[in-house]
């Protein structure tokens, strides 16, 4: 739902191995959206509105990018409310994640200065955090697929 075309969801989901595969065996092939195989998914109409609000809340430019979102998963995978060293972990991968933010803004922003830098960061990661939150949630639906 972040990006912009077939060609980019497939360069984000895809190694480049795996794509010149599927290039080799479908030239032309153009990719779909994802939107598009949701739509025509056999899943309830019901469960189809209750991602698609889910996944529309969590709309935020920089999770385009791949290491933003591998490292949401990871928050997500080290989480247990009933394991302290489990959480320590994904308390470190935000940790990582915060710094990622900083050193792709300091990128695309070279002349900045570290506070205002840092003040970005301060701003993106609240969405980043919702989308966090939500992650489990979608996970929550899976009964009613059925």
């Amino acid at each position: 739902f972040n990006i912009d075309s077939a060609e980019d969801e497939m360069n984000f989901i895809f190694s480049q191995s795996d794509l010149s595969e599927i290039r080799s065996r479908a030239p032309g092939y153009q990719g779909v959206k994802f939107k598009d195989v949701f739509q025509a998914a056999p899943i309830p109409e019901f469960v189809k509105l209750r991602l698609l609000d889910l996944l529309t809340s969590c709309f935020h430019p920089i999770l385009k990018n791949p290491v933003v979102a591998m490292f949401m998963m990871l928050i997500v995978i080290f989480r247990d409310p009933t394991n302290v060293k489990v959480n320590q972990l994904s308390e470190q991968y935000f940790t990582m994640l915060r710094r990622w933010i900083a050193r792709m803004i300091e990128e695309d922003n070279q002349y900045q200065l570290e506070e205002k830098i840092m003040d970005q960061v301060e701003t993106i990661l609240p969405a980043l955090q919702h989308c966090i939150k939500i992650l489990p949630l979608m996970r929550g639906l899976e009964p009613d697929f059925v």
